[in-house]
């Protein structure tokens, strides 16, 4: 497991960050024509702790990911599945008027986020361009996951739980698009958040509906009670909220036996996964 730090900044607004990056051996990346410098680097590398107290001095921070060898997801008894490709947002877009047709609003809160209960088909504006592809996400809802009909067969003749296919409707609702399912997840889990590690920046409990909502920092595994997963299916969501601001989503946990099953039938290109820490 390595951290690695994705730093982006203005060369005008960071000078002293700017001569130190200019004067090292960093690869960077100017973006176009722009003066947006940016670059990922691991927290083992010497650099890092300059960069990052330049960073820190000029009020400003690098995104960290989490980086598991192939060894620490096949060791893993459970983990996080999520997409790295999102594909268009949800329809109809405006005002965010997919909340009112694929969710039932009546238990949503807008100061959090959480709340939001499935009722109908999610609508898109188009099919996907799979490629080589078999899963993705839609920005603005990223604790869903659509698939093709190759990862569908797949699952579905594998003997394994905890989900079913729903049809993807066009834009009106008034077809569905061939080839296109969301995976749809049956079954929450139990509470049993562990806190006190590095993967947790903030525990916060909302003022308007109650609910308590986790902001990751991309650091580290996110740590739950044993007895959470006890009797869980293959595939579930995590009963708490993760997030910050406005934004709520649920993780959605997979059992290794699934792991396995997605890897072996080289299904995970557009697929990202981290493995989980269980505590007796």
């Amino acid at each position: 497991m390595r951290i690695s730090r994705h730093v982006c900044f203005r060369l005008k607004l960071h000078p002293a960050l700017a001569l130190y990056v200019l004067r090292s051996d960093i690869v960077f990346k100017q973006v176009d024509d722009t003066d947006f410098i940016m670059f990922d680097i691991f927290e083992d590398d010497p650099h890092w702790p300059s960069i990052q107290a330049l960073m820190e001095a000029d009020g400003d921070r690098a995104i960290a990911t989490t980086v598991f060898t192939k060894q620490e997801l096949r060791d893993a008894e459970w983990l996080t599945i999520g997409s790295k490709w999102q594909n268009g947002y949800p329809q109809p877009d405006s005002t965010f008027g997919y909340r009112e047709i694929t969710y039932d609003p009546s238990l949503f809160c807008w100061e959090c986020g959480a709340g939001l209960v499935q009722k109908d088909s999610f609508r898109l504006t188009k099919a996907p361009k799979w490629g080589t592809r078999h899963f993705f996400s839609l920005d603005w809802v990223f604790d869903e996951l659509f698939v093709d009909d190759t990862a569908r067969n797949i699952l579905e003749s594998s003997g394994l739980t905890g989900f079913r296919f729903l049809p993807v409707k066009n834009k009106r609702g008034t077809e569905d698009f061939p080839g296109v399912h969301q995976l749809f997840v049956e079954t929450e889990t139990k509470p049993g958040v562990v806190t006190g590690g590095r993967a947790i920046e903030k525990v916060h409990t909302c003022a308007v509906c109650g609910r308590t909502k986790y902001q990751p920092t991309g650091i580290g595994m996110y740590s739950f009670r044993r007895t959470t997963l006890d009797s869980m299916p293959d595939i579930c969501r995590t009963h708490e909220d993760w997030g910050s601001d406005h934004a709520a989503d649920r993780l959605l946990l997979i059992s290794q036996r699934m792991y396995r099953l997605i890897t072996d039938h080289h299904l995970e290109r557009s697929l990202v996964f981290e493995p989980i820490q269980l505590i007796d």
